[in-house]
């Protein structure tokens, strides 16, 4: 059986901090941590949607926003909402493969 390939690209610059992908070629399953990176523009960004959080009822908009500007970066639901819940940000997040 033939195996499909895949590449992921990132939507944001930053630095790989740890891989767990060890080689070219290897399996990798939907949902499997990749790596962790650490990216000033998402360290940004996770204080931006903490604010926003914070400010949601009277600038829903802005709310919308940023939750949108991390779904386009590919973060997932569950990401974005533990950023969210925690009220922290994470300088080394985990990257998962989509596919």
């Amino acid at each position: 059986m033939k195996k499909a390939v895949a590449t992921l690209a990132s939507y944001f610059a930053g630095r790989i901090e740890k891989q767990f992908v060890n080689f070219k070629g290897e399996e990798v399953k939907k949902g499997q941590q990749l790596a962790t990176i650490y990216s000033s523009k998402l360290v940004s960004a996770q204080q931006e949607l903490n604010t926003a959080a914070s400010l949601k009822e009277s600038q829903p908009s802005l709310y919308t926003a940023v939750r949108n500007k991390l779904k386009l970066w590919k973060l997932s639901k569950k990401q974005i909402e533990q950023i969210e819940r925690s009220g922290k940000v994470q300088e080394n997040f985990p990257v998962y493969a989509n596919v």
